[in-house]
């Protein structure tokens, strides 16, 4: 595990406590698992049943103010996926 991963799974584990309600003891001892079996934190949360990707990602979504439930454009792809290129066709008809 790199310094930039500790960090990042620092802060991941800093976050959870402060919004998603994990106490520090519990933050302590996923840390030292993920870096004792180097395993992604991620992984540790869902199989310890505390959170999932998928409310992770609303919860992190809820605190970065990023519009959930809608498609966001990535400006650096010239492709769209064949859903939206569908529902695009669909418009114009």
């Amino acid at each position: 595990m790199t310094a930039s991963d500790r960090e990042g799974m620092q802060a991941l584990l800093r976050f959870l406590q402060r919004v998603g309600g994990l106490d520090s003891r519990d933050a302590s001892r996923l840390e030292r698992l993920a870096t004792d079996k180097q395993q992604p934190i991620i992984e540790l949360l869902e199989r310890e049943g505390i959170i999932t990707q998928r409310d992770l990602a609303v919860l992190l979504g809820e605190a970065l103010q990023l519009p959930l439930g809608r498609r966001v454009p990535n400006p650096a792809s010239n492709s769209q996926s064949r859903l939206s290129q569908s529902a695009t066709r669909a418009a114009i008809a």
